[in-house]
């Protein structure tokens, strides 16, 4: 419900990295990289996507199940 003040926004506790990132919204693709156990998604848009509900929702692909 809150979206980040800056075009960077951080998702903990990953030990797999995802093959993909997009906006459920949108469907546009998420740059991001992995440090660790984060995921820091990159280049975000200046406002959350979704005008209606206000809540982003962020799809993450994995090759495999995720482990975390």
């Amino acid at each position: 419900m809150i979206w980040p003040d800056s075009d960077t926004l951080q998702l903990g506790g990953y030990i797999s990295t995802p093959k993909s990132i997009t906006l459920l919204s949108t469907g546009e693709k998420v740059d991001f990289v992995k440090d660790g156990h984060r995921i820091i998604l990159k280049n975000l848009p200046a406002e959350c996507p979704d005008k209606h509900a206000g809540i982003a929702v962020f799809k993450l692909e994995f090759e495999e199940h995720a482990k975390y």
